[in-house]
């Protein structure tokens, strides 16, 4: 069979990367099935971000139990926190650059990974005793860096593309989400409302990038010009939610505010 019939270059990292996301989604299933004979995580409702309508209290408890291995390990091999939060960067510069590329089944990984990472700095510094203002202060800012890095790749692939203004909202709803939360603070208010909040934004790019190149070879005989449409799916509604989330903590604040 020519390589003209069945193209192997253009499948073959399709294949791959459809092998790595049934895996995933197969310990999505391990999980369901011995989720209501565990004992649940009661942390997870007295964490600063608890389950929201877009992230659940059973993706919350996957993630923390797929989470688990590593968290022991790098608790017994006594990993900064700190180190953690700066590798999560790095693997945030390569998704941006994969995105940048076009290659969103790597670059999806890589924004979960990267987001893995970013919650095991905070699990890490926990069970540590390691907890520190600085270190928050420190993670924190390069949570931005990380998403900016990511969101760029994007806006570089989308350059000449309606998308890019999509992408553009995304990044600023992103952003805003995360500075009204700081700046309330600052002055005396806790805001956690909100439903796309970092976690959710990890979790939905990161899906929807990984899935949508598979999504679009699946759906490819019916476009005449296949696209990433699930990833374009999930953009718009990242864009459309972070949004939202920035100006309901926006008028929650102001209101605090006034009864001060």
């Amino acid at each position: 069979m020519s390589e003209r019939i069945f193209p192997w270059g253009a499948w073959l990292p399709v294949l791959l990367i459809a092998i790595i996301n049934g895996i995933f989604l197969l310990s999505i299933g391990v999980f369901a099935f011995i989720y209501w004979k565990r004992d649940k995580a009661v942390e997870i409702l007295d964490r600063s971000h608890p389950p929201t309508r877009l992230l659940n209290r059973f993706i919350r408890e996957w993630w923390m139990w797929f989470d688990k291995p590593f968290e022991v390990f790098l608790i017994k091999a006594q990993v900064s926190p700190n180190l953690l939060t700066f590798i999560s960067l790095l693997i945030s510069i390569f998704a941006g650059y994969f995105f940048h590329r076009g290659w969103f089944g790597a670059g999806g990984w890589f924004v979960i990974i990267s987001g893995i990472f970013d919650y095991l700095d905070g699990r890490v510094a926990r069970v540590m005793k390691m907890e520190s203002k600085s270190g928050a202060f420190y993670d924190s800012t390069l949570d931005r860096y990380s998403e900016s890095f990511v969101f760029l790749g994007l806006m570089s692939y989308f350059r000449d593309n309606w998308m890019l203004y999509v992408v553009m909202a995304a990044y600023l709803g992103a952003m805003m989400v995360s500075y009204t939360r700081a700046r309330g603070e600052g002055l005396g208010v806790s805001c956690r409302i909100g439903a796309m909040q970092r976690t959710e934004r990890v979790v939905y790019l990161g899906a929807g990038a990984t899935f949508s190149p598979l999504v679009m070879h699946i759906t490819a005989p019916w476009f005449d010009e296949p696209r990433q449409y699930l990833l374009i799916a999930v953009i718009i509604f990242i864009a459309v939610m972070a949004n939202i989330t920035a100006l309901r903590r926006l008028f929650y604040i102001m209101e605090r505010l006034k009864e001060k």
